[in-house]
């Protein structure tokens, strides 16, 4: 069975939804797969939340030879509940495939560490964003003499 959903705009401006779903065993359908137009990697998937203090983070950026001439933004995003942590906004030129960012986390109150940090690339093919993302997990710090 395939189904397909979307939206139609009409010449006024007016948006309809539709969708279409077939009855018949044998429909088929054709993907053609392609590499990503953004890919975004680390060797670092975990970071412990150190109040007072910063962590640096690697990165490597992979782009399609489509996106060789666009500027990535790199950035850290936090769930909006989480307190205590910020991170630099890095912009790669197209010739640069590596960055770090640096996170910083608060002396006072942070967290709750129970959703990942999003790290996220976005950058522009013909007009339009194109984002890559990775969670990053965040654990507090063990107390003192914690095993």
């Amino acid at each position: 069975v395939i189904v397909a959903s979307g939206t139609v705009v009409e010449a006024d401006g007016t948006k309809h939804t539709v969708s279409f779903s077939t009855h018949n065993d044998d429909d088929q359908v054709v993907v053609l797969a392609a590499a990503p137009l953004l890919t975004l990697d680390t060797p670092r998937r975990t970071v412990v939340a150190r109040p007072g203090l910063k962590v640096v983070l690697p990165l490597k950026i992979g782009r399609n030879s489509r996106m060789n001439a666009s500027v990535t933004k790199v950035e850290v995003v936090p769930p909006g509940h989480m307190r205590g942590v910020q991170s630099s906004v890095v912009e790669i030129p197209p010739s640069v495939n590596e960055c770090t960012v640096e996170l910083e986390f608060a002396k006072g109150d942070t967290g709750p560490w129970n959703a990942p940090l999003i790290v996220r690339a976005t950058s522009e093919y013909l007009g339009r964003p194109v984002v890559a993302e990775l969670p990053l997990t965040v654990l507090p710090e063990s107390p003192i003499g914690a095993r």
